[in-house]
């Protein structure tokens, strides 16, 4: 693809745009620190971030690719395997459900020891036979088997294949605010048909619009923008 871009003459220009800005003639400013890129269009694709909970050996069980995030992308992947839930609130009980659709073996594990989760979740959860485990967590390892060892403050432990972590994500929309384009109460960025922002010539694609959260979405959002982009430009 960077060849394809090279031949019609594109570049790929590697760096961290830190400020984005409009001209008066409607013209944006996006700030390197080093330079100044000028465009008459933006597209945004800077996606999600990931939650992680800051639990003692997350990291070190994570590098060994046993900590999961999207159950849409791989969860066929442990259909009838042990699989643990990192959550907290609603959209933990959410994920469990969805998962349940691929093992029976399931426990939804509440890092907040119930601080975020009402009586309706719980008795979702219980309806669906998912495992519930509350309390804090004190650590997590793994063995030789590569099996996910979660211990508990109270001294419970817990085994399991892999692990999802359910915790949500920090959407990277930090770009659009000084420009004022409207976002949804969790951050995302609201767009039209064609995935233009509120904000005239400003589009965006990806997860940081709050839809599925695939590659393939993406791609396909991005075709749509920039459909919308040329015959924007091509019209001036």
């Amino acid at each position: 693809m960077r060849t394809q871009l090279h031949v019609n003459g594109g570049s790929v220009e590697s760096g961290t745009i830190q400020r984005l800005q409009r001209t008066e003639d409607g013209l944006f400013l996006a700030h390197t620190g080093n330079e100044v890129l000028r465009a008459r269009t933006v597209l945004l694709a800077t996606g999600v971030v990931d939650i992680d909970p800051e639990l003692e050996g997350f990291q070190g069980v994570k590098a060994q690719g046993l900590i999961r995030y999207c159950p849409i992308c791989d969860g066929f992947e442990f259909s009838n395997e042990c699989i643990g839930i990192l959550a907290r609130d609603e959209h933990g009980v959410h994920e469990s459900v969805f998962i349940k659709r691929f093992s029976a073996n399931l426990t939804m594990i509440d890092i907040a020891d119930g601080d975020f989760l009402d009586q309706r979740s719980t008795d979702q959860l219980a309806r669906e036979s998912i495992s519930l485990a509350q309390g804090l967590v004190q650590r997590l390892s793994t063995d030789d088997q590569h099996r996910i060892h979660v211990k508990m403050v109270d001294g419970r432990e817990y085994t399991f294949d892999v692990l999802y972590c359910a915790l949500g994500a920090r959407v990277r929309s930090d770009l659009s605010r000084s420009l004022g384009a409207r976002r949804n109460t969790d951050d995302y960025l609201i767009v039209d048909e064609h995935m233009q922002t509120g904000i005239e010539g400003l589009y965006a694609a990806g997860d940081m619009t709050n839809r599925l959260s695939q590659i393939t979405v993406a791609t396909g959002q991005a075709a749509i923008a920039a459909t919308a982009i040329h015959n924007r430009l091509q019209h001036r």
